[in-house]
This record gives C-alpha cells, structure tokens and sequence, in this order.
C-alpha cells in the first residue's frame, strides 16, 4: 500500500512494514502558452486547493488560467496520498475521472495542452536519462510562499535534483508518502520476512534509480524492529 494507513486498512492478523518512501509533483502540458508563466510563480497551498479541490482563496495563480484536471476514477493510493496531503479526500478532486493506472492519468496530460495532473517521480522523469519525459512541464512548489520560485525552489532540472532535495530536506510542502507490506502474521513464511529485512537493510540502495527516496532511519529502524519480532516467532 503506498497511502497512509488507517486502521481499518490493517486487518486482524496483518503487520504493515514500512520499506520506502515516493514523492508526487504536479504536472501540465508542456505546450501550455502559459506555462513560463506557471514555472515562475509555481504553486503555492492556496494555488493546489484552487485549481484541483476548487476552493476560492488567495492563490498565486493568474485566475484567468485554464486547467483541465485529471485524477484517477478508482480511489487508488496515489490519490489518496494527494488529496490528503491537504486535508481532502479522493472524491474531492474536481475533474475528469481517467480509467486506468497513473500511466494513464500521465498521457491524459499529455493529450490536453490545458490538461493539469499529479504524478509520482518514476513516470514524470526518464529513468535512464534522468530529465522530464516529453510533453510534460512541473509546475514548482512555492515552499516559502513568497508568491514566486526562488533559486533555491528549482530543483526540478533532473530526477535526481527532487530526490537529493526531498531527502536532504524531508519539506513538509512536498507530497511525501510511505509505501508499506502488509505481511501475514497468520500465514508465516520466513522467506518473505527475510527478504523484507534484505530491502531495508540492502534494497535502499535500489531506491534512486527507481525512483523513489530512502526511508529515513526512525522508520527502518522501526520496521526492522517489527520484523525482527515477526521472526522471533518462527
């Protein structure tokens, strides 16, 4: 699961671990006549909760700009994860519901020069030459909300840049989400256990070439603490 769990979501005899961590930027298309425009000022809180919840409020945005927003139709966790990174729901989002995984949601973008979306790092950037796809622009997050990106705001140049600054920083602006293994308690198999040890212990290596950011070390620490009980029993 790559949402926040409730605790409905960890069902009697399951044990959620923690194994890495995702980041979501919003994106248009790159062929937007404004789209400079967009990168200059970027989005602010005001500006996300306007243009993809349809609050009123004091954004950083040209209130004449037009935005096609895109979410997925099923509640699947990386809406989940982005709306309630700002106190919404899924069923919340205001557009056009697109069938299909985040892929999906990523080309409907891509096919709309007013399109607006969210996306996970793995598909907005190339993961061989680390630069944005084709046709797709980031619009930048105004972290100190001073109505315009600041040289220390662009940090979007490659897959790279976002990943050292998301980990370096850990900003509780960026859309930081954890992706989690529910693991059966009733139904124990050393083997999994052991790899899920080997992806915190070893695997965080893998994570940047993919995509994602390292746990930090609270959460490894914890999980391991988990598994290792978890094997205790065995």
């Amino acid at each position: 699961m790559a949402h926040k769990l409730a605790a409905t979501d960890i069902k009697e005899g399951k044990t959620a671990i923690t194994v890495s961590r995702y980041v979501q930027l919003p994106v248009v298309n790159s062929n937007r006549t404004d789209v400079a425009a967009l990168q200059e000022k970027g989005f602010n809180e005001a500006s996300f909760k306007q243009v993809y919840f349809g609050e009123t409020s004091n954004s950083n945005i040209a209130s004449e700009a037009v935005f096609t927003v895109y979410k997925r139709k099923q509640n699947a966790c990386a809406s989940q994860s982005f709306s309630n990174h700002f106190g919404s729901e899924q069923k919340d989002i205001k557009g056009v519901p697109i069938v299909g995984d985040d892929k999906d949601l990523l080309n409907a973008v891509k096919q709309d020069v007013n399109g607006v979306s969210y996306n996970n790092l793995g598909f907005i950037y190339d993961l061989k030459t680390r630069k944005l796809i084709d046709s797709i622009a980031i619009v930048p997050i105004d972290f100190n909300e001073n109505g315009k990106i600041d040289s220390d705001e662009k940090i979007y140049g490659t897959l790279d840049n976002v990943l050292t600054y998301a980990e370096n920083t850990n900003s509780p602006k960026l859309l930081i989400e954890y992706i989690h293994v529910l693991y059966n308690q009733n139904n124990p198999n050393k083997e999994v256990a052991n790899f899920l040890k080997w992806i915190l212990t070893h695997g965080q290596q893998y994570n940047h070439e993919y995509g994602f950011i390292n746990l930090l070390n609270k959460s490894k620490k914890q999980s391991l603490e988990t598994l290792k009980k978890e094997l205790a029993k065995r």
